[in-house]
């Protein structure tokens, strides 16, 4: 009998030796002991309510003593009641279970306040996206692009950008008004942040410097009406690959080019031979001129990626298909190292 239970310390080293059986040299990089919850911060985290968790969760599904699939869901920022389901990882010929762990999580969470449920996969497996969309009933929300080059340049005819400056406590609200106000409408009830995703003071750099990542914050900031246009993130693990989040309000958003060689410029003050990825939101409303930019500049786009989204309390209907290929795993595309792994091409 398949069973569904909490991740132990002595199953991460099955699950490394699954991935590692099909893909030689990756469970160090897809399956580290970072990833997870152990023993004994998991016991004081288990007896915390849904709204107070903020850790990674795993769950495992078991039979007998052989483990068939890993699922990991984490809180999506500080927005309590959307989770982010991050981890996926199946056996050979684990369709079905994979599914089962899907709906438990959906099923136990969603039962605790958990209102929506949300994934981002890469377009490049197919196979995920039915598994979630045909067989588990989430929706298609919308898409993330990553570009990115390397040998950056600056441009000579560089704009230096008096209202850009570092991020403070104080301009939570209105980078929350500014999300807000940037998001379309149709996207704003499942995507939208809150005020203490903006926080970002000193439990935030402690938790950063843990996790090994250097990251600047920038704003574009009007201090004429007292409101924020822009909102800058420039982060690296490695001091060789930078990832950037730029988001402008559309009345601003001619600034992307100035902004973007302004990150070129800091980036290379680095690391000279550093490679700069930047982040492409589709469901913010001023992306497609920076996607304009983008191109002008020479970037490539490297990864698409879907995002999918489950409301546990509105039922979505979807058209089955006959099942695909069921053996995948997925990593989370908000950290540095942004790799997929696809298993199913390998016997076992």
């Amino acid at each position: 009998m398949i069973k569904i239970r909490k991740l132990k310390p002595a199953d991460i080293r099955k699950i490394q030796e699954m991935v590692e059986y099909i893909q030689p040299g990756h469970s160090s990089i897809f399956v580290s002991e970072d990833y997870f919850t152990l023993f004994p911060l998991d016991l004081f985290h288990n007896l915390l309510p849904p709204n107070m968790r903020f850790l990674q969760e795993c769950f495992v599904a078991a039979e007998d003593k052989n483990l068939l699939g890993l699922i990991g869901l984490v809180p999506d920022g500080q927005q309590k009641t959307r989770w982010k389901i991050n981890r996926l990882i199946l056996d050979i010929n684990a369709y079905e279970i994979g599914q089962q762990l899907i709906d438990f999580v959906v099923n136990r969470y969603g039962g605790s306040g958990v209102e929506t449920f949300i994934t981002t996969i890469d377009e490049k497996y197919p196979e995920a996206i039915s598994l979630f969309k045909n067989a588990c009933k989430f929706r298609s929300c919308s898409h993330i692009h990553i570009w990115e080059k390397d040998n950056l340049e600056i441009n000579t005819d560089f704009k230096n950008i008096g209202l850009l400056r570092e991020v403070k406590i104080s301009d939570a609200s209105k980078l929350r008004e500014l999300d807000a106000q940037t998001l379309f409408s149709q996207f704003r009830t499942s995507l939208i942040k809150n005020i203490a995703d903006y926080k970002f003071g000193l439990k935030n750099k402690i938790f950063n410097q843990i996790k090994g990542l250097k990251i600047k914050r920038f704003v574009l900031d009007n201090p004429g009406i007292n409101s924020i246009e822009g909102y800058v993130l420039i982060m690296s693990k490695d001091n060789e690959n930078f990832w950037a989040d730029i988001i402008l309000s559309l009345a601003y958003q001619d600034y992307y080019e100035d902004i973007l060689n302004y990150i070129i410029r800091y980036v290379k003050s680095q690391n000279e031979n550093a490679k700069l990825h930047v982040y492409s939101r589709k469901y913010y409303q001023s992306n497609k001129k920076l996607v304009e930019v983008l191109a002008k500049q020479n970037f490539k786009p490297s990864h698409s990626f879907q995002v999918l989204v489950k409301d546990y309390w509105k039922i979505t209907p979807v058209t089955s298909e006959d099942k695909k290929s069921p053996i995948i795993i997925f990593p989370d595309i908000t950290s540095p190292a942004c790799n997929s792994l696809k298993m199913n091409k390998f016997g076992r």
